[in-house]
């Protein structure tokens, strides 16, 4: 049996949750993800607007907003002490940024995604950004993103970095703590405790057409 989560709120010592909110004009869809937080006390609810301002004015997104539909808006960003359970999240207040391709949009569950690599190695070391709202435009075949689509998808992945850095919140990739449980094959596997790891490197590992099923909604 694989390891299950530790069942209840999220809990993860020393780390924030940085939500990333869009619409397509339809529906919402987001982005999570996480900063290392080792400030004393709770976070300051004007967090979440600066963190906004400052990735809206990244010279990566505005690069990476050409490559998304007009329909396409990044509209907020909301954060999340995890260091105790139930903690409040805080929401931003300015206007969204739309997206300025021009040309038809591909379908709101297709997604590049950006891989979020640490020091070290193995599933629990790395995680992934679905980054959606992309237009036709930026595909080379059926099945994969084109080359500057993927250039400039590290950029603003890395540009989002650099924000979270400057603010005290260096990138991470949160693990949550786990039940013991067996590998394929039986063997044990240890109960594991919450952690992060920090980010080192953000790049495209394959530039196919990924998807997320529950983008398109119920």
């Amino acid at each position: 049996m694989p390891r299950l989560p530790v069942p209840g709120p999220v809990v993860i010592p020393e780390c924030i949750e940085c939500r990333l909110h869009w619409s397509d004009g339809i529906g919402t869809f987001s982005n999570v993800l996480h900063g290392a937080l080792t400030a004393a006390g709770p976070i300051n609810p004007a967090l979440a607007e600066t963190l906004f301002s400052a990735f809206k004015a990244s010279l990566g997104t505005v690069t990476w907003l050409s490559h998304l539909a007009t329909t396409v808006s990044f509209t907020g960003v909301s954060v999340k002490d995890l260091r105790a359970a139930n903690n409040p999240e805080y929401l931003s207040s300015s206007g969204p940024a739309a997206g300025t391709a021009v040309g038809a949009a591909a379908s709101i569950n297709t997604a590049l995604v950006a891989t979020l690599r640490t020091a070290q190695a193995g599933r629990g070391f790395r995680g992934r950004v679905y980054l959606a709202g992309l237009t036709n435009a930026s595909l080379a075949s059926s099945r994969q993103w084109d080359g500057p689509t993927g250039t400039d998808a590290v950029a603003f992945v890395e540009g989002l970095r650099t924000v979270m850095n400057t603010n005290s919140i260096p990138m991470v990739v949160a693990q949550r703590a786990l039940q013991a449980g067996t590998d394929v094959n039986g063997n044990p596997l240890p109960a594991r405790l919450a952690d992060t790891v920090p980010v080192v490197l953000v790049d495209i590992a394959n530039p196919r057409v990924d998807t997320q099923r529950r983008r398109l909604g119920r």
